[in-house]
C-alpha cells in the first residue's frame, strides 16, 4: 500500500487500511498533537471502507495515524463486531495492524517488533497486508496469527481491568502497555501463549493501572479486584492463544489460506 501520494503542488494524500481482519467503518484519524484523542475541529478524520481502506489529506507534515472501533465496527474476514478497540501507525505507514500500533506506541523499529514476535523475514509490517491480493498464503496467515493473539492479549488484560473498575480506555491502553513493556525489553521472539511471559505482561499492566489510579479512593479496591482475576485471565489468554497459533500452523501445513473456515472461527 502507498501511505503518501502526491501531484503537483497539490496536497498530499494518506490512504491505506485498517486491518485486524479489514475493518469496516472505524473511525481513522491523524493525530497532529499525538494525544491519542481525535480533536474533531482540527484533524481529518473519515470511517474506512469495507476492505478496511481510507484516504485522508493532511495540512500538516507531523501526525500519528489513529483508529477507534465501536458497535458499529466489522471485521469483515469474519462478520465480527470489534469494539473497544484503539490502533495506531506512524506516518508513511500503509497499513493500521496490531503490528504498527506496537511500533508507535513503544517507538520500536520494525526489525525490532518482528524479531519479537517472529513476524516473517519477507515482511514490511508497515506495508503488509494480509488480505490484499497476491500475497503468499502462508506469510498471510503467519502474520494474521500474531495479529490476532497481540489482540487477544491485550483485550483480555483490558477486559479484567474494565471489570474491575478501571475506565475503557485507559484498560485498553494500560493493557497495551503492558505488552509493549515486554516487546521492548525482548532479546529474542516472545511466545505470546506461554503463560510465563503473559505473568509478565499483565504484571507491566497493573504498574500502567497503578499509574492510572493515582491516589484515587477507590484504587485499593480496584487493584484488589484486578489481582484477584490476574491468574486466570493468564491462563485463559495462553489457551486461547494456543488455539490461534496451531490453527494457523495446521493451514500453512495444508496449503490453507485466510479463508479456510477453521481459521475464520478460530480468528476474531
Amino acid at each position: 500500500a502507498t501511505a503518501v501520494s502526491s501531484s503537483g503542488a497539490g496536497p498530499s494524500t494518506v490512504t491505506g487500511a485498517v486491518v485486524k481482519g479489514p475493518l469496516s467503518n472505524a473511525l481513522v484519524f491523524l493525530d497532529y498533537n499525538d494525544n491519542g484523542v481525535l480533536d474533531a475541529d482540527d484533524e481529518p478524520f473519515i470511517r474506512s471502507g469495507d476492505a478496511g481502506d481510507f484516504e485522508l489529506t493532511p495540512d500538516r507534515s507531523q501526525y500519528a495515524i489513529r483508529v477507534t472501533t465501536d458497535e458499529t465496527t466489522t471485521d469483515t474476514s469474519s462478520g465480527t463486531v470489534l469494539s473497544d478497540i484503539k490502533l495506531s501507525a506512524p506516518s508513511g505507514a500503509g497499513v493500521v495492524t496490531p503490528l504498527t500500533t506496537l511500533m508507535q506506541e513503544a517507538e520500536l523499529s520494525a526489525a525490532q517488533v518482528k524479531a519479537a514476535l517472529g513476524v516473517p523475514d519477507a515482511v514490511d509490517p508497515l506495508t503488509f497486508n494480509s488480505y490484499a491480493g497476491g500475497v503468499d498464503a502462508s506469510v498471510a496467515i503467519s502474520v494474521e496469527s500474531i495479529s490476532q493473539q497481540v489482540i487477544a492479549t491485550v483485550r483480555s488484560i483490558a477486559a479484567a481491568s474494565a471489570g474491575a473498575g478501571v475506565e475503557s480506555s485507559a484498560a485498553f491502553d494500560s493493557a497495551l502497555s503492558g505488552l509493549t513493556t515486554q516487546l521492548a525489553q525482548a532479546s529474542g521472539a516472545l511466545d505470546l501463549s506461554d503463560s510465563t511471559m503473559l505473568q509478565s505482561v499483565t504484571d507491566a499492566a497493573r504498574i500502567a493501572v497503578v499509574a492510572e489510579l493515582g491516589d484515587a479512593a477507590d484504587a485499593a479496591a480496584i487493584l484488589g479486584r484486578f489481582d484477584a482475576t490476574k491468574d486466570g485471565v493468564v491462563q485463559s489468554i495462553s489457551a486461547l492463544n494456543s488455539v490461534i497459533d496451531s490453527a494457523a500452523a495446521d493451514a500453512i501445513a495444508n496449503g490453507g489460506s485466510l479463508s479456510d473456515a477453521r481459521l475464520k472461527n478460530v480468528f476474531f
